[in-house]
């Protein structure tokens, strides 16, 4: 049915449970197919399976404070995810380099040198036995949480269930958001993508209630969990291209592309962030509770809470 709260689903519970099975079914499904072809898995392929533990994650955290299972599952989900990170992080590091050089018209010819140390990366995180061999691990687990998850229980009902996990997700990327603009440094850009992301997922599982309006903070939040990502990715980029080691005019020519776009980044950031997070988790709470009631009251509502 879809990464989201239908109006159909007899409960909250209910559809949390639906949405977590949906989402790992996918993955397995995903992970057969890639399991049924040789070699390792396609780029997008585990790009997909990571991004379902990233949902998965995200709608854990929405009803954590409701669900006393959930950092034992969110750690299973974390766990499945990281054994397929090695894949992830050698492609997103050529891809960065690929983005940042473009339409450049004069690079120095030592760029030639580090793209084909980084392809020769790609080739061996892409090594098929390991990459296979991490491929069905994270099939399995996916398959046990898939197992798990018609047993997941919430203690509370409607919005309730909810509103807790929605606050604390929205007041921690706030305060990642305020801590990156008095510091705006690789770590604490990193967190506060983190923080937006969760915030997104939360949004868009949400945007039913009002499609106009939370669907449309869901895409502002997308856009910033974009743009943080690319500051993340070229901080990949920077660890890769230090153990290349490349020349000195190929790294001082990077070092100002990745700069440069670094602090653009940064300023696009910190005013679309200023304007999805100026309002206080408790007013953004009780408001998308409000609209949650008159979502759930419209003649072609199914919850019962």
């Amino acid at each position: 049915m879809g990464y989201v709260f239908e109006q159909d689903d007899a409960s909250v519970a209910k559809a949390f449970r639906r949405i977590a099975a949906e989402l790992a079914g996918k993955a397995v499904a995903q992970a057969d197919h890639a399991l049924e072809h040789a070699g390792p898995p396609a780029d997008e392929t585990v790009h997909e399976l990571r991004k379902a533990c990233k949902k998965l994650r995200a709608l854990l955290r929405l009803v954590r404070p409701a669900f006393d299972g959930s950092r034992k599952e969110n750690a299973a989900i974390r766990d499945a995810a990281r054994g397929l990170s090695f894949l992830r992080d050698a492609q997103v590091a050529a891809a960065t380099l690929d983005r940042l050089t473009a339409g450049e018209t004069a690079p120095p010819g030592g760029l030639a040198a580090l793209r084909g140390g980084l392809a020769a990366r790609l080739r061996e995180a892409g090594e098929p036995g390991r990459a296979r061999d991490a491929l069905a691990a994270f099939r399995a687990e996916m398959e046990e949480i898939g197992r798990r998850a018609p047993r997941w229980k919430l203690d509370g009902k409607g919005f309730d269930a909810l509103a807790g996990g929605l606050g604390a997700s929205y007041g921690a990327a706030r305060r990642a958001m305020q801590a990156a603009r008095e510091r705006p440094d690789a770590r604490r850009l990193h967190e506060w993508r983190m923080r937006v992301k969760d915030h997104w997922y939360h949004a868009r599982l949400l945007s039913p209630v009002w499609p106009e309006l939370v669907g449309a903070h869901a895409a502002a939040a997308g856009e910033l969990g974009e743009l943080l990502g690319q500051h993340h990715d070229i901080e990949m980029l920077r660890v890769a291209v230090a153990a290349e080691a490349p020349e000195a005019e190929a790294a001082a020519f990077l070092a100002g592309l990745a700069q440069a776009r670094e602090r653009e980044i940064v300023a696009r950031s910190l005013a679309l962030g200023g304007r999805l997070f100026a309002e206080k988790p408790k007013a953004l709470t009780r408001r998308w509770g409000v609209y949650w009631s008159c979502w759930r009251d419209a003649p072609a509502a199914g919850l019962d809470g």
